[in-house]
């Protein structure tokens, strides 16, 4: 028998995985936040998968290339990826920094598309201004082109990483030799949420308005 995994593996079991470069995407995200506006970047998160431990090692290194603050602050913790989770820890955030009576601009790299929307709600109904106030980037985001503002986000590619997992699994059955791991390259499409210069319109079609940056 052989097994592929898709997008997440499991610890002390080496399978072959077909997935996005998580590490690759999460710098991407980092790095997009510290050329458009160096300001203080946290990392909102969830403690189970292994997709989102590489998310975070990638936007760790990109911080300590950069010589950016990065300490244990840095980077929140949750049991989920979902609204609640990244609301949660937005809030917490939140008032976190206003013990410390920090009111300066700062970034959020959000590693779901859930954890992205929950965040919008809680920095809106604190009166924060995104992206003035706080830049977003988020991930795998399908209603990021409808929020307010549009959300900038680094995209997997899902179609593709189900069809190499087939393909690969297909091989395998037929040569006898067990499957490769592949990583597959992100994309990081801007919008408002990072970039207010970027001038999306939802009301235009996505193909008219991303701006799509690649991993050369």
């Amino acid at each position: 028998y052989f097994f592929v995994f898709i997008d997440r593996g499991l610890e002390r079991l080496t399978v072959p995985i077909i997935a996005t470069d998580n590490e690759k995407a999460g710098n991407m995200a980092v790095r997009h936040l510290l050329e458009t506006d160096c300001r203080r970047v946290y990392i909102l998160t969830e403690g189970r998968f292994s997709s989102g431990a590489g998310r975070v090692r990638g936007a760790r290194h990109a911080l300590q290339k950069a010589g950016s603050l990065f300490d244990a602050s840095s980077v929140r913790h949750s049991d989920f990826y979902d609204d609640a989770a990244g609301y949660a820890m937005t809030c917490e955030l939140l008032a976190e920094r206003r013990a410390r009576n920090e009111h300066d601009p700062f970034s959020l790299f959000c590693i779901s598309g859930g954890i992205a929307r929950g965040s919008y709600i809680a920095l809106k109904e604190a009166g924060l201004q995104i992206p003035s106030d706080v830049m977003i980037v988020g991930f795998d985001a399908e209603f990021a082109a409808y929020l307010d503002p549009p959300l900038t986000a680094v995209y997997q590619p899902l179609y593709e990483m189900g069809k190499v997992a087939v393909e690969s699994a297909v091989a395998a059955l037929q040569t006898g030799r067990a499957p490769q791991s592949v990583r597959l390259k992100p994309e990081l499409i801007v919008r408002s949420s990072s970039d207010p210069r970027s001038g999306y319109c939802p009301a235009k079609t996505l193909r008219e308005n991303d701006v799509l940056l690649l991993e050369v």
